[in-house]
């Protein structure tokens, strides 16, 4: 994984509840392309349509759609919440922390 991936979902408290987490990697190629939901859902016995993307960038939602993965924005990066809307994405969240505040809210499985 990716060391800054790593340390923002360590210091925000998301590594805990997520596995596996994969930030930039010379394994997979680059997004949109699809390769890498083709590996990591199998780690964890799910399909990818079951997988879900966070993304902070329109490549993110096109990544998600090209594999059949759930999508939620999240506004700490390159797009803005209307960027998102245009582009047909109804579940966007200012930061991980309160991505994390929801799934826990909703009682879903983030593992």
């Amino acid at each position: 994984m990716d060391g800054l991936t790593q340390r923002i979902t360590s210091a925000i408290g998301l590594a805990e509840r997520v596995d596996p987490i994969c930030g930039k990697s010379d394994e997979f190629p680059r997004k949109p392309d699809p390769a890498l939901l083709d590996h990591l859902p199998a780690l964890c016995g799910i399909r990818r349509e079951q997988a879900l993307v966070v993304g902070d960038s329109l490549p993110d939602v096109e990544f998600a759609r090209n594999s059949g993965a759930a999508f939620c924005g999240v506004l700490t990066g390159q797009a803005t919440h209307e960027d998102f809307r245009e582009v047909g994405v109804s579940w966007v969240v200012e930061t991980l922390k309160d991505l994390c505040e929801q799934l826990e809210a909703s009682g879903a499985s983030a593992r």
